[in-house]
């Protein structure tokens, strides 16, 4: 099993620390995958870690500038309440690299 997989299964098993630990090194990597998922990790202020928004946004940023369609749309709602031009931007960005939004039910 690849670390990106194994950290995966650790978030989608909410085992949030144990999985931002097996990110943090294929982020620094420049792996996009695994940068997406530490920003949603900080965003979201998931396991031990408290929300933080200028770190969630540094690891979007980075996924996004790599192509990372969910990473992009993400960073562009963290921004969104702040700068509603770069927001909207963010979204196209996010459409272009192949980010669908599910539609809600």
């Amino acid at each position: 099993m690849s670390i990106l997989k194994a950290a995966q299964t650790e978030y989608d098993a909410g085992h949030y620390d144990r999985a931002l630990q097996l990110l943090l090194p294929l982020a620094g990597k420049g792996n996009p995958e695994a940068q997406s998922i530490i920003g949603s990790i900080y965003h979201l202020g998931l396991g031990t870690i408290e929300p933080n928004k200028l770190e969630a946004e540094k690891w979007y940023t980075l996924a996004s500038q790599k192509g990372h369609g969910l990473a992009s749309n993400n960073l562009a709602t963290l921004v969104s309440s702040r700068d509603r031009q770069r927001a909207k931007e963010l979204y196209q960005l996010a459409r272009t690299q192949g980010f669908i939004h599910a539609p809600s039910q």
